[in-house]
């Protein structure tokens, strides 16, 4: 079954549990697959109720987790604003914890299984919970979703002449095995993504899509392969520690890339956090003990494996340390999930990102 296919269903469902509720008299919807690549937000529904019409902004996702949530809720407040519009989430199914968020951050939903909020403050309030799917979401079943096929997407995503490369290049630059990169593109081509421009020419298309689907794998997926562990060093001022840290890896002849509220920090001068994180080249036993650093599951110190040559970023800032690619650091702010990193993540995708995804 296509997406489209499935996202009408989706779409049907939720009307018809829109239309259930009392104070709703008639839904109108204008339903096409929203390609952010392109300007136009005109993805509508409308509700007549007793309170008047309600006029939404709406996506449809399926197979939502947290982190993709929290980057799916700043892109409907901010795409919903542009519209003229509320935001609404229809989904397959939206889970107590995801709907609870949804809920802090104001954005109205419905799902398959029968889970509403609608809320116009003041004049409508309706919460429905504790409906469970009548059949589970359907599984991700890919090269594209493991760890490898994400490692290629980043590629595609953060350096635009990617889509150029051999496969053997690829390879080379996700640090994926070249049969590997065979079967990712093959996918990506089959799920649309890729497209042919000319004999021996392709692009990548729906690009702002294909970043959603690879925030949600950073997240749930590719990240706890990359950790090398979490550290507690014995400086109490973060500052102190990426000092000492930088001063040792240049010795030992290791690069590193600074990510999440650090980044975003030398980036953008708005937020730095509590939390250091960083890719590493290499990360031998011998630096730990030359750092002082004991091992911590509560620590706030995250080393990261550096799988591609592209995780160092060029910046046009002028930085003290060096950074990991936005698209990473953006990830990894989304994935700390906290307030204050996700208004630095906001601000980091408009200044960085944009432009990045909405190349042609």
């Amino acid at each position: 079954m296509r997406k489209t296919d499935t996202d009408k269903e989706v779409l049907q469902a939720c009307e018809a549990h829109l239309r259930a509720l009392q104070p709703v008299k008639k839904v109108k919807s204008t339903y096409r697959v929203v390609h952010r690549d392109r300007p136009e937000l005109d993805v509508r529904l409308d509700l007549d109720t007793d309170i008047g019409r309600l006029t939404y902004f709406y996506e449809i996702k399926r197979g939502l987790s947290l982190p993709r949530l929290e980057h799916l809720i700043l892109q409907l407040q901010r795409d919903s604003r542009e519209a003229k519009a509320r935001p609404l989430l229809l989904a397959d199914y939206i889970p107590p914890r995801l709907a609870q968020r949804l809920v802090e951050a104001g954005v109205n939903f419905v799902d398959e299984a029968g889970n509403v909020y609608i809320d116009s403050p003041g004049k409508l309030y309706i919460l429905i919970q504790g409906a469970r799917p009548k059949r589970l979401p359907e599984s991700k079943i890919g090269r594209l979703s493991q760890p490898s096929g994400l490692q290629v997407v980043f590629v595609l995503l953060a350096e635009p002449r990617a889509v150029s490369m051999s496969y053997r290049e690829l390879a080379k630059a996700s640090g994926v095995a070249l049969g590997s990169v065979a079967q990712v593109m093959r996918e990506l081509k089959k799920k649309g993504y890729l497209e042919q421009k000319g004999h021996d020419e392709w692009i990548l298309t729906r690009k702002r899509e294909l970043f959603d689907f690879w925030l949600g794998g950073y997240g749930d997926i590719l990240r706890p392969k990359l950790v090398v562990g979490r550290f507690q060093p014995p400086e109490r001022d973060l500052d102190q520690t990426l000092a000492k840290l930088q001063k040792e890896s240049e010795a030992a002849g290791i690069s590193f890339a600074v990510t999440g509220g650090f980044a975003a920090d030398l980036l953008t001068h708005h937020f730095r956090g509590d939390q250091l994180g960083f890719f590493v080249s290499d990360w031998p036993a011998e630096l730990t003990k030359r750092l002082r650093w004991l091992p911590s599951q509560q620590g706030p110190v995250t080393v990261l494996r550096q799988f591609s040559h592209l995780i160092g970023f060029t910046s046009n800032e002028q930085v003290d340390f060096p950074v990991a690619h936005p698209l990473l650091v953006y990830a990894e702010l989304v994935f700390q999930g906290r307030e204050r990193e996700l208004e630095a993540a906001k601000l980091l995708y408009n200044r960085y990102l944009t432009s990045l995804l909405h190349a042609h």
